[in-house]
């Protein structure tokens, strides 16, 4: 008695030493091979009564993430209709929290400063079944995260031989393999500790039969304030922790740890972009193994033809292919036209009277239009252009010279005359990316360079060529001719001028042809040529192993963490009805590590390539997490859509020349889903475990109610909003029977 009291001691003096430093987190992700309802996972599919599980725990370099710097959400009509704004001001809140968190949580000594029990009881709230929608929001955004339930799986089942009995009727014990998937953020060690709390565990088997087993944990102190993390909030209702009346002062210590692993710009993977049903996602790729030539549109032109301009659209496009036209700006102006007539004739003109030419004008409407466009490089060269005209006198003798015009003759002398002269056109140079078409030239590998062409984002510069242009114009500025009579021939030669051959052949007299002629020669310098890389963009998730999301066209390239650069970024619908979105492009700084002259990593050489800063594109259709309403029946609470993963483990095999048995990450979060919230309401249930005699309103319980509240004397908030007369003494008088009239307002 007196060794076991001893022991405990030792066990309680360590276990305080080791409580200041312990925390934990877990990753979520999807389920892995071995994750069956016979070890407890996925209980939620064969077993009532059990929270639900949105995925399962993976192993440290098994996490999935969202990638991309900004994450959309939105309310839709249904929300804001029976939540009102203060059901929207408690979403808002629980997104600024998580805003709030990213923003800080990389600086110095942040998680000393976050508690490590955020858990709260309001017990007003928590008689009357109430719930609260802040807590509820924060707590899935945990999970839209990439975060598992902490508690949970401190201790989880491996593998199990349950006991059974042999051929020769003996018992056989049975055998179970737990494992840990709950990691210290900053040991990166496995650890049974979550916010300062020491978790033990035991099998507990679930099923009408007992089939399904399940490490449940449990807290050897039983005065620890235990299953405090947010994230486990609902995977912690397998201990019976209950959710009525619980909420949270914000993140806890190991939620934040957790998130500021996961998210660290030192946690670097093989990822592709994500791409989810809100759109898609690409990132801006140099093409080392296809040089292009490109050469530039006139600027002035280009000016010309798509600002205060008649061309409508299609005409812009069809002088233009390829320009991404995203705004319509028009304007008109009054234009005068002249036309001459001939006046009409009258019965009271005089006799013989010739009509006379009349002059009319006429006002008229002119449409002009001004386009935007986003997909354009502009290399402008100034406001006035230097360009040199030549006045060029071509003289010819009497010798023939093969240089000379059709029909001259004779020795040319040339005198050049040429002045600089200064124009106001602009000058410079556009080039369209996504449609370069004829401007684009690969004669090594055209249907490369095609490609390229059609998804340009960019270039890499190489080399410059300032190209010379020189016009020389038809006409003739003045000319003048002398021809000299030739002898007559055996068949009767005629005189030869300038430009005639109809002479003979063989004339005694010789043919002398002399004349000159002025011609104008202009040189511009307003044409660019540049040997480049394209940079294009690179859409998808790279092989995805057996994940039916994966895409196969994207540059896998060695990611860091979005660390602080993540955010929550409210988005609206564009009416009242709340059910049509406007498709949007966003643009965000990337940090990554890319092989500058190859887009294949050399394991054995250049494993990780070189960091590099590029642009992420997000095509944004639809809003990521879009919050609605509706009725889901008797005891719903809501519908929530599950994570949707991208498997990178193959990638982050081959691309660091390893070989590893895990095939379940790491990964990326491809899409986030919605959460639609209950508007059933205020109903009761009744069950017959006690017989037909029990079925009477008096023994009814009651569902869940959604509802705001904190730890403050104010009264919860309940919902809808339209029912402002239903306050919480109403409720309460619901509970206990002592209605009153409702109100009149």
């Amino acid at each position: 008695m007196f060794a076991s009291m001893k022991k405990l001691g030792l066990i309680a003096a360590l276990t305080g030493l080791t409580c200041a430093a312990a925390q934990a987190f877990s990753l979520l992700g999807p389920w892995a091979s071995w994750q069956t309802v016979d070890l407890g996972y996925q209980m939620n599919t064969v077993v009532t009564n059990v929270p639900r599980d949105a995925g399962g725990p993976m192993n440290l370099k098994e996490g999935y993430r969202w990638n991309i710097p900004v994450m959309t959400y939105a309310f839709d009509k249904s929300f804001m209709d029976y939540y009102g704004e203060k059901g929207v001001e408690e979403v808002e809140r629980a997104m600024a929290t998580i805003n709030d968190t990213f923003a800080h949580m990389y600086e110095d000594n942040y998680l000393d400063t976050i508690p490590t029990s955020v858990a709260r009881y309001n017990y007003r709230a928590s008689t009357l079944g109430l719930m609260d929608l802040y807590s509820e929001v924060l707590t899935h955004m945990t999970e839209k995260l990439g975060l598992g339930p902490a508690e949970r799986y401190c201790w989880t089942l491996r593998n199990a031989q349950p006991a059974s009995t042999n051929d020769a009727g003996q018992l056989t014990s049975g055998m179970y393999y737990t494992i840990r998937r709950n990691f210290d953020p900053e040991t990166l060690e496995p650890t049974p500790y979550v916010n300062g709390v020491l978790y033990s565990y035991r099998i507990n088997f679930f099923g009408d039969a007992g089939q399904y087993a399940e490490s449940l944990e449990i807290t050897p102190d039983p005065t620890a304030v235990a299953y405090t993390s947010v994230a486990g909030r609902w995977n912690n209702g397998l201990q019976r922790v209950p959710t009525d009346g619980l909420y949270y002062t914000g993140l806890s210590r190991d939620d934040v740890g957790g998130l500021r692993w996961l998210y660290s710009a030192d946690n670097y993977a093989f990822e592709g972009t994500t791409v989810s049903s809100g759109g898609s996602a690409g990132i801006l790729t140099p093409q080392y193994t296809a040089p292009i030539i490109v050469t530039n549109i006139d600027l002035a032109q280009f000016l010309i033809d798509v600002e205060h301009t008649t061309n409508t659209a299609d005409q812009v496009l069809a002088l233009y292919p390829g320009l991404n036209i995203i705004s319509t700006n028009w304007d008109y102006e009054t234009i005068k036209t002249t036309n001459y007539v001939y006046s009409q004739t009258s019965p009271w003109m005089p006799y013989g009277e010739v009509p006379v030419l009349v002059k009319q004008v006429e006002n008229h409407f002119r449409l002009l239009y001004t386009y935007g466009y986003d997909n354009v490089i502009t290399n402008f060269g100034g406001n006035v252009t230097k360009d040199k005209i030549q006045l060029i006198t071509v003289s010819s003798g009497a010798q023939l010279s093969p240089w000379l015009p059709y029909g001259m003759g004779g020795d040319t002398n040339a005198v050049t005359n040429y002045s600089n002269i200064n124009t106001n056109r602009v000058t410079g140079g556009i080039m369209i990316l996504g449609g370069l078409g004829g401007n684009a030239n690969n004669d090594n590998n055209d249907a490369t360079n095609a490609a390229a062409a059609n998804n340009a984002g960019g270039y890499e510069f190489l080399a410059t060529n300032f190209v010379r242009r020189v016009y020389v114009t038809n006409l003739i500025a003045s000319a003048n001719s002398n021809g000299t009579a030739g002898g007559t021939n055996d068949n009767g030669g005629t005189t030869i001028g300038l430009g005639d051959d109809t002479g003979g052949d063989t004339g005694a007299g010789t043919n002398v042809v002399s004349a000159s002629f002025n011609q104008y020669m202009v040189t511009s310098y307003d044409l660019y040529e540049y040997l480049a890389y394209p940079i294009v963009w690179s859409d998808g998730g790279g092989t995805g192993g057996d994940d039916t999301n994966a895409v196969t066209t994207s540059a896998v390239l060695y990611r860091p963490g979005l660390a602080g650069s993540f955010r929550l970024q409210r988005v609206n619908f564009d009416n009242l009805i709340g059910s049509t979105f406007t498709p949007t492009n966003m643009y965000f700084s990337n940090v990554v590590y890319m092989k500058m002259k190859d887009n294949v990593n050399d394991p054995a050489t250049d494993p990780y390539g070189q960091l590099d800063v590029t642009t992420i594109r997000r095509q944004l259709s639809w809003p990521d997490i879009v919050f609605a309403a509706s009725d889901q029946g008797a005891d719903g609470i809501h519908i929530l859509d599950d994570n949707q993963w991208v498997n990178h483990a193959a990638d982050n095999s081959a691309m660091q020349n390893v070989t590893t048995n895990s095939a379940a990450g790491p990964g990326i979060i491809s899409a986030v889903g919605g959460i639609e919230f209950n508007t059933t309401g205020n109903d009761f249930w009744l069950n017959d475990t006690q017989g037909p005699l029990s079925l009477f309103e008096q023994n009814n319980g009651r569902t869940h109610l959604w509802a705001s509240f904190d730890g403050s004397t104010n009264a919860p908030h309940l919902y809808p909003a339209t029912s402002p007369w239903k306050t919480i003494e109403w409720l309460e008088q619901q509970v206990t029977n002592t209605f009153n009239s409702v109100p009149l307002k």
